[in-house]
């Protein structure tokens, strides 16, 4: 789906119909009225108390970004610091198999000044948001000040409906719950496996460091109760037994004491022109990622797995589809054997991902589970676009592990590229690669 289709599902959520059909009747009535979007930043940016009053008030509100130390600074007894440091994360390229020039494959390293882990009083949270509201109709979103191109799309996130500059619109939620305190562990995306562990699983890593009082709760989306991989990871993390609230979608949260930690990786949702995307933008801090393997690699298990695996696509739905049958006749000549790491718990994958020699497979969120891996294992992972996203390379490298990447060569990146476009991958290229790669 692209952004602009995304962008439009949203608003018509919140929009009611009637609405809805109006502005697509003025759309086509009136020159340079392109779309809704119009509107939007009417809304944003307009001293008309009528196009504000009619459009935004009923199911929008207008908020103002904030830099969370400039916001420290300025208001002072809105928080409680609990630490500030000087974070250091790191990054690295892909290694394309068909590409002469690729960048350096070394792990580099990026230090963020002025991260903190602070308690915010009186703040409220969306489900499915990495936005904060506060007071004086200020809001939290730090990814927007960690975005030195600004080439990152925020509208991506549930709390983000339009933005122009430091203003934006978000969806005005009537009903609302007041708690006394809570750890957000709410955030975009927070249905898909890597952001997931990445994003949210990640955060128990500074609840632990901090030692966080054990009777504050953490604050979930309700939506992760449908994956039992996510429960068995919250469950796994949450050692303590902290009391899990459950965050549910189009209500706000009114926290008295929200418990907020500096970015413990730092994900781009989506771009804005997908010809600029660079290794950079994506980040990772080495103490989470050993974090997390270290919970699931320290269990003893007698099972023992096949060491050349090929992760399956078939049941993935229709994103990033190519031609899978060729390449499992090729997988069969190798004696690597298929399997499909959603029939497995998170444990089961980690274990699996970590006694492997070779894994293969098309890009997905399953090659998260490449943090599990051992430091001898080889990954080969396909994909659509010679595009430098960073996120599974520096999972690998950060362990050891030597991953490289095959793309389709008749694929040329442009700003409205679809990153989920179908592929087909070089049966030739793979054969001759792989008769040198394998070896028993």
């Amino acid at each position: 789906m692209t952004i602009i289709k995304a962008f439009k599902l949203k608003i018509k959520k919140i929009i009611p119909i009637h609405i809805w059909n109006f502005l697509r009747t003025i759309r086509s009535r009136i020159p340079g009225f392109k779309d809704f979007r119009y509107l939007l930043m009417l809304s944003i940016n307009t001293k008309n108390r009528l196009i504000y009053f009619l459009f935004t008030i009923p199911y929008l509100e207008k908020k103002d970004f904030v830099k969370l130390s400039d916001y420290v600074i300025k208001y002072p007894k809105d928080v409680t610091v609990l630490a500030k440091e000087n974070r250091n994360y790191q990054y690295s390229s892909p290694n394309f198999v068909n590409k002469k020039n690729n960048e350096t494959t070394d792990i580099r390293h990026v230090l963020i000044t002025n991260v903190y882990d602070i308690i915010l009083h009186n703040a409220t949270i969306i489900a499915e948001s990495n936005v904060i509201l506060l007071n004086n109709d200020l809001a939290i979103y730090e990814l927007k000040y960690l975005d030195p191109t600004s080439n990152f799309y925020y509208s991506a996130d549930s709390g983000i409906i339009y933005y122009d500059n430091d203003r934006f619109l978000t969806p005005r939620n009537n009903q609302i719950v007041n708690l006394e305190s809570g750890i957000k562990l709410v955030a975009n995306y927070s249905l898909n496996y890597f952001h997931f562990l990445n994003e949210v699983i990640s955060i128990f890593f500074f609840i632990e460091r901090l030692k966080i009082d054990i009777r504050i709760p953490i604050l979930v989306d309700e939506s992760c109760k449908e994956i039992s991989q996510f429960l068995e990871l919250i469950n796994t993390f949450n050692e303590q037994n902290r009391e899990i609230i459950y965050v549910k979608r189009e209500v706000n949260y009114k926290i008295e004491s929200l418990y907020y930690f500096g970015f413990g990786n730092i994900i781009v949702p989506h771009y804005i022109n997908n010809a600029k995307i660079l290794a950079k933008d994506n980040l990772f801090d080495s103490r989470v990622i050993e974090f997390i393997r270290t919970k699931f690699l320290t269990e003893n298990t007698t099972t023992e797995y096949h060491k050349k695996i090929y992760l399956s696509r078939l049941n993935s739905g229709q994103r990033r589809k190519f031609n899978e049958d060729e390449v499992l006749s090729v997988m069969d000549k190798y004696g690597v054997v298929t399997i499909y790491p959603e029939n497995y718990s998170i444990s089961e994958q980690a274990q699996i991902f970590n006694e492997a020699t070779h894994i293969i497979g098309a890009t997905g969120a399953a090659f998260t589970n490449v943090l599990f891996c051992n430091k001898n294992c080889k990954i080969l992972c396909f994909t659509n676009f010679d595009i430098p996203i960073s996120v599974f390379p520096t999972l690998a490298q950060s362990v050891g592990a030597d991953i490289k990447y095959i793309y389709d060569e008749t694929k040329i990146v442009h700003k409205y590229t679809n990153l989920h476009e179908s592929f087909t991958v070089d049966i030739k290229l793979l054969e001759v690669f792989l008769s040198n790669w394998i070896i028993d």
